[in-house]
């Protein structure tokens, strides 16, 4: 075989083996990351998209608005076995969070050996999204998993072609799980066309054709839907409109804040220090999900936790590396992550003796109990927005019927607008997020009601406001225009 990118001759070795923690040591910082998840997601009240994404598990599809269906087919099965309170929301993302970083675990090792696996499993739980993530609901906990899992099952097919089956199952359900899984395909692909053996396979390509098949029923649902999925994260606009470098100013912050710093540094080094054929095989993946984050920086269309699949990719080449200078700044980041990590339980534990902590995300219960006293069973209560119609539905455990107003959600699926035009609601909102047009364009007749008011010590942290709606009119584009 011809040399390629990936056969070419290994860089000289490092001057000085890097300190590999013992298994003891390993075991206690693997418990006390796990007994950190597990608080967080004990304590912390359910998040707006946690909530959304409880709806769409009573909701099942082969699609949503902005996510494929994985996420929803997972909380369905996991509140069906555990129940509806957080821990049954957050439960399945523990398991495969622990999953995720043993498959990075067998990749650095099948890479660099057991040193660096026991390195990369450290490090993994020192970079705050990785180890406070893990303890939220979200697509990303199944993308991640099944990122790592192709990536690994990727590296052995070099060896073993049966393993391309792997990769193809992993690149499918990566797929039905977030969009961002095909990122990891030219990699992929330039992978195959490197290797003449690999081209002349059948394996990569029945990996591709299984790939599509298992992918084929969100790409059907998303067909009869005009696209909508696919459309929307195309067309989304931007988050942040600072310009292309004060984008970019705000993207780094951002990784600075998930990854941490220093370790945010060096996975940006390890992408181009491709020395031995290890290094190469990651850079190869990486590169192209590295490109697209940098393009959504420029234009403004960049979140922090879109780099978690570089991070696991990345991470076993920055724990191979031996030379002493940056094997002492890769301890440093650990501890780093690992303070900042801390400083997020601590935060969390703040929110449990203060509820001025967090308390954009509380005070659900109390509203969805005078909207109990408040609604007929008959009646749907709307809402503003998808997070307040998420939160208030959640809070109910669907007794009620939920419709949002129009908007770039996907409540319009279950629950269209059109459904309830005529009949009397109940409108409800954060006071802080009112609707875009009076309540007079939104109903025929609207009354204003005494609000709920969420208190800490005495303090109102947050209003919940209500509208008895009658003849709701669904939607206002035809509704005479005047002055606001």
């Amino acid at each position: 075989m011809g040399r390629t990118i990936l056969t070419k001759a290994p860089a000289p070795s490092s001057t000085r083996a890097a300190s590999t923690p013992t298994p003891r040591a390993l075991a206690g910082w693997l418990s006390a990351a796990f007994l950190a998840r597990l608080f967080c997601a004990l304590a912390l009240p359910v998040l707006d998209d946690e909530a959304y994404y409880w709806v769409w598990s009573r909701h099942l599809d082969w699609g949503y608005l902005d996510h494929p269906p994985a996420v929803a087919a997972i909380l369905h099965l996991a509140t069906a076995a555990f129940g509806d309170h957080p821990l049954g929301l957050r439960l399945p993302s523990l398991l495969l969070s622990a999953a995720t970083a043993g498959v990075v675990y067998a990749l650095a090792r099948d890479l660099y050996g057991v040193p660096t696996a026991r390195r990369t499993l450290l490090t993994f739980h020192a970079v705050p999204l990785l180890l406070l993530g893990g303890a939220l609901a979200s697509p990303d906990a199944p993308l991640l998993l099944f990122w790592s899992l192709a990536a690994w099952a990727a590296w052995r097919a070099l060896q073993e072609p049966r393993a391309w089956w792997l990769v193809g199952v992993s690149v499918g359900l990566g797929l039905m799980s977030k969009y961002a899984m095909a990122f990891l395909l030219p990699g992929l692909v330039v992978l195959v066309a490197l290797r003449p053996e690999m081209r002349r396979s059948v394996h990569p390509y029945g990996a591709a054709l299984l790939a599509l098949l298992v992918f084929a029923p969100n790409v059907v649902w998303n067909a009869l839907h005009h696209w909508s999925a696919f459309r929307f994260v195309l067309e989304r606009p931007a988050w942040v409109a600072s310009g292309s470098l004060g984008n970019l100013f705000l993207s780094a912050a951002g990784l600075g804040l998930y990854l941490s710093p220093v370790l945010a540094v060096l996975l940006l080094r390890a992408a181009f220090r491709p020395r031995a054929e290890p290094d190469r095989f990651l850079a190869l993946l990486a590169l192209p999900t590295l490109t697209v984050l940098a393009v959504g920086a420029l234009v403004g269309k960049f979140k922090p936790h879109y780099a978690a699949p570089l991070a696991v990719l990345l991470l076993p080449a920055v724990c191979a590396w031996t030379e002493s200078r940056w094997s002492r700044w890769r301890q440093v980041g650990v501890w780093f992550g690992a303070a900042q990590g801390a400083l997020g339980v601590l935060l969390v534990a703040a929110s449990l003796w203060d509820g001025r902590v967090i308390a954009d995300q509380r005070g659900w219960e109390q509203a969805a109990a005078r909207v109990r006293a408040l609604a007929s069973p008959a009646d749907p209560v709307v809402a503003v927005t998808y997070q307040d119609g998420a939160q208030v539905a959640y809070a109910l455990r669907g007794r009620l019927p939920v419709v949002v107003l129009p908007g770039a959600h996907a409540f319009e699926q279950w629950a269209p607008v059109s459904r309830f035009r005529g009949r009397d609601a109940l409108l409800v909102h954060d006071a802080r997020t009112p609707p875009e047009v009076p309540y007079d364009w939104i109903c025929r007749q609207a009354y204003p009601l005494p609000p709920v008011v969420l208190r800490v010590r005495g303090e109102a942290v947050r209003t919940f406001a209500f509208v008895r709606c009658l003849g709701f009119r669904g939607r206002w584009q035809d509704f005479p225009r005047r002055a606001l």
